[in-house]
């Protein structure tokens, strides 16, 4: 399931990750960043 939400850079430089991103990502787990000029990707890290 995909789901597109909007992300806003604000006039500081941060970006506003919406709510319901925030609820997915698990507190004390690491994720990679994949930047294209499209595409910010967030990928969780495997841990061995």
């Amino acid at each position: 399931m995909t789901i597109q939400l909007t992300a806003i850079v604000t006039p500081e430089g941060k970006l506003e990750i919406p709510s319901e991103i925030l609820k997915q990502l698990q507190p004390l787990t690491e994720y990679e960043i994949s930047l294209t000029e499209n595409e910010i990707k967030l990928t969780k890290t495997k841990k061995n």
